[in-house]
């Protein structure tokens, strides 16, 4: 696994062209009383560096900056701590570093994007500037929750209900206990799933989230041995995905 940020600029335009480049996408977010702000970056860098080495790729400096928090997604903006940016600036800037990447020879770039809100934005920057590229350009943008079956999840944990209620719930205390167990803190028993629909925006503070302190769903069953097997078949399945869009093409 190469990191573009230790690369000199011959070195860049010696292999970054041949190479595909991993960009990271993550948030500052409030993730419950047991993980850090941080959570979405380390997953979106520590998960590139894997499929890195799975596709002898580059991985980028990660974007640990991301869109605002909703209050039926991430608990919203008024959970202390979390610091958010507004989508039309996350278009422009998106869009500028992925031109930079392009105009510094990539050929062939995976945007891995680790929270929700962040979606909408990365694609219409994409889009932004498709026009302004070669045909010969290949970019993907994938959350890395949309590369795994219901069945990859629930076979590990015993239960799944949907990724909109995933929000510092198991899947990611998995990651984070696999990446950064020493960033994990002490389990709270008495986190619940809480019953809301995630699909139906509102405009103020969601109270059975702020009740819950930030979780969406529980989490406190999940071990090490968990983690262990989630992100092998994440890894797995993220690198099948991106080798039948781009490697293999």
């Amino acid at each position: 696994m190469i990191k573009y940020q230790n690369m000199t600029w011959k070195e860049i335009q010696n292999n970054l062209s041949e190479n595909t480049l991993i960009l990271p996408i993550g948030s500052i977010e409030q993730h419950s009383l047991h993980l850090p702000m941080a959570v979405d970056s380390i997953i979106a860098e520590r998960l590139s560096e894997l499929l890195a080495d799975n596709i002898n790729g580059i991985v980028a400096p990660t974007i640990v900056y991301g869109a605002n928090s909703l209050p039926n997604s991430g608990g919203g903006m008024e959970f202390i701590g979390t610091v958010g940016v507004t989508g039309t600036v996350l278009i422009s800037y998106y869009s500028e570093i992925v031109l930079g990447y392009i105009r510094a020879g990539a050929k062939k770039i995976i945007v891995l994007n680790a929270h929700w809100e962040n979606e909408a934005f990365i694609i219409e920057s994409i889009e932004s500037v498709k026009s302004r590229i070669s045909h010969d350009v290949k970019i993907v943008a994938l959350s890395w929750w949309s590369v795994l079956n219901e069945s990859d999840v629930s076979k590990i944990f015993g239960y799944f209900d949907s990724w909109n209620v995933e929000h510092a719930g198991q899947a990611e205390t998995a990651l984070m206990m696999y990446f950064a167990p020493q960033l994990v803190r002490e389990f709270d028993n008495k986190i619940q799933n809480i019953s809301f629909n995630p699909n139906i925006y509102i405009s103020f503070k969601n109270e059975k989230i702020s009740n819950n302190f930030g979780a969406l769903s529980k989490y406190s069953h999940v071990t090490y041995e968990m983690a262990i097997q989630f992100v092998e078949i994440l890894l797995l399945r993220l690198t099948e995905t991106v080798g039948e869009i781009i490697e293999n093409e």
